[in-house]
C-alpha cells in the first residue's frame, strides 16, 4: 500500500541520498519499495522525529534509519532511536548504506527462505498462490545455474533467474538448472527433438512465448525440450495432412498440434511418460487431454492468461511438472492459470 505523508518523503530520500559505499546504492530502490509495500505504524511514523535537531539532510538520514530498523528488522522503536542518536553527522551516509547492505544480507534471506522452501518441498501450494517470472538470464545452453531468487515489489511477483549484470534486485542464491530454447526453424528432423537431461532439483525455462515443452519423465530421470515457433513460415510447412484445417490458427497453437501428431524427445527417459505443455486457442483445452492419432498427453495455455511459465520440481526423489501464468501489468490479479502437469 502506496505510503503517504513523512514517510513517503523519506522513502523518496532513500531513493536518493547519498550513501557510502557506492555498491549501496543498489539497495535504496528495493529497500524503499518494500518500506512502502510493508505495514508501517503510526506509533514509528512519530517515533522517527527527530524534532529541530541538526540540518534538514541529517534528520532524513536518521528518520531512514529509524523507519528501516522498525519496519522492516522489528527493532522495537526506542531501541531503534538510540541506535540512530550514536552517529555524528558526517557518518550519516556511511551509515546509512551501510543499513541498506544489512538489509541485504540478513533481512532478505529472512523474508525469502521460506518462500523458496516453500518452491522446493511443496511447490504445487507455492505456485497455484504466487505469481512468478523465470528467465535465463545470459545463459543460450541448457545446464547448471546458480540462479537467484528475490520479490519484485513493484509487480508482485518471485523472479527467478540467473545472475544477470544490471539487475540490482535484493535476492538469495540456489542451485537451478536452465532450460535452454530450441528454435523449431533450426530442427532438422522435427521427429526427434533433443532434450535437456535436468539435473539437480529444479528446472526452468524463461518466459513461453507460444511455445511448446516436450519433457518425458519418470521417478528422479527428466528431459525437457523449450521449442520456440521463432518464425510462422517453418511451423505451417509440411503439416501432417490431419492439422491442414487447423493451419490459420496461431504459429504457437499449430507448433504445439504439430509436436502432438509428428515429434518425440531423440533421449527421451526410458520408461517414461511423454507429454506436451503448450498454446491452445480455447480454455477448454488447457486441462489434460489426448490429442493426436497417438494420444499424446497435453495441457495448454492460452494467451489471454498473461505470460506463461514452466517450472519442474524434484520433490522426495520424483519429479513434479508445473504450468502457470500471470500478468505483470496488473500486480493484484495473482495467479490467472496454474496446472500440475505431471504427476
Amino acid at each position: 500500500m502506496a505510503k503517504t505523508g513523512r514517510i513517503s518523503e523519506i522513502l523518496v530520500f532513500i531513493r536518493t541520498a547519498p550513501v557510502t559505499p557506492a555498491s549501496s546504492e543498489n539497495f535504496r530502490q528495493p529497500v524503499s519499495e518494500w518500506l512502502d509495500d510493508v505495514p508501517i505504524s503510526a506509533a514509528v511514523e512519530q517515533g522517527m522525529s527527530q524534532g529541530k535537531a541538526g540540518t534538514e539532510t541529517t534528520r532524513k538520514y536518521r528518520e531512514a534509519m529509524i523507519l528501516i530498523l522498525c519496519g522492516l528488522n522489528q527493532v522495537p522503536i526506542a531501541r531503534a532511536q538510540q541506535a540512530v542518536a550514536q552517529y555524528k553527522d558526517p557518518a550519516l551516509a556511511g551509515a546509512l548504506g551501510t543499513m541498506l547492505a544489512d538489509v541485504n544480507k540478513i533481512s532478505i534471506p529472512r523474508l525469502l527462505n521460506p518462500a523458496l522452501q516453500q518452491l522446493m518441498t511443496a511447490p504445487a501450494t507455492f505456485l497455484a498462490n504466487h505469481r512468478i517470472k523465470t528467465g535465463n538470464g545470459a545463459m543460450t545452453t541448457s545446464d547448471k545455474s546458480q540462479y537467484e531468487f528475490s520479490w519484485d515489489w513493484r509487480s508482485q511477483y518471485y523472479l527467478m533467474e540467473p545472475p544477470v549484470a544490471f539487475h540490482h534486485n535484493m535476492h538469495i542464491p540456489f542451485p537451478g538448472y536452465n532450460i535452454a530454447v530450441t528454435k523449431f526453424s533450426g530442427i532438422a528432423n522435427p521427429a526427434h527433438v533433443d532434450g535437456a537431461a535436468i539435473e539437480g532439483n529444479i528446472g526452468l525455462t524463461t518466459q513461453l512465448s507460444g511455445c511448446s515443452i516436450l519433457y518425458s519423465v519418470n521417478g528422479a530421470n527428466l528431459v525437457v525440450a523449450h521449442v520456440w515457433p521463432n518464425e510462422a513460415g517453418p511451423v505451417r510447412a509440411n503439416l501432417p495432412p490431419a492439422l491442414a484445417a487447423q493451419a490459420g490458427l496461431p504459429a504457437g497453437v499449430i507448433l504445439a498440434l504439430r509436436l502432438a501428431h509428428q515429434t518425440d524427445l531423440r533421449n527421451a527417459v526410458a520408461g517414461g511418460t511423454f507429454g506436451i505443455f503448450g498454446m491452445v486457442d480455447d480454455p477448454a483445452h488447457t486441462g489434460l487431454r489426448a490429442v493426436g492419432p497417438r494420444n499424446i498427453r497435453m495441457h495448454g495455455y492460452v494467451a489471454t492468461a498473461g505470460n506463461a511459465y514452466f517450472i519442474a520440481v524434484q520433490v522426495a526423489g520424483s519429479w513434479q511438472l508445473f504450468g502457470q501464468q500471470n500478468n505483470p501489468n496488473k500486480r493484484a490479479e495473482g495467479v490467472t492459470a496454474f496446472q500440475q502437469i505431471y504427476p
